[in-house]
């Protein structure tokens, strides 16, 4: 299985100077009108794929079920999700959202999605064009 490296600094850099500004400084960031109305984070993410299925995975702790949404449109896999914190001053929702390229190549009506453990795996199996033949010289 190949692995994919993805560098989520450079796909949203705004996103990871906002976590570390919230960590280091948390009284000064109280103030943000963002924390107040809702939070947009990016998800990280894992991309594999091997010769028969392209896997995405992607960590959503605190999330159930019912707050994930999975879209696939012009070949690009879109995940929502909403998580609820609680706080001392009250709850703040917190929207995730991730969106991937995955190829023209995979059936859409035969991706599977799980979540345990916190962990978002979806499996997108290629379509049989799509896979590498081996060829034999004469």
């Amino acid at each position: 299985m190949k692995l994919i490296k993805h560098d989520s600094f450079f796909s949203d850099p705004w996103t990871d100077l906002d976590r570390l500004l919230e960590s280091t400084l948390p009284e000064l960031y109280q103030w943000n009108p963002m924390r107040l109305s809702g939070r947009e984070r990016s998800l990280p993410v894992d991309v594999f794929e091997d010769e028969h299925n392209r896997t995405i995975r992607l960590e959503i702790p605190g999330v159930a079920k019912k707050d994930i949404e999975l879209e696939l449109e012009n070949a690009v896999l879109s995940v929502r999700a909403k998580r609820i914190e609680k706080t001392e001053s009250g709850e703040t929702t917190i929207n995730l959202n991730r969106s991937v390229t995955v190829g023209d190549d995979v059936e859409a009506d035969k991706i599977k999605a799980s979540l345990e453990n916190g962990m978002l795996t979806i499996v997108l199996p290629k379509r049989e064009q799509a896979k590498p033949k081996q060829i034999t010289i004469a």
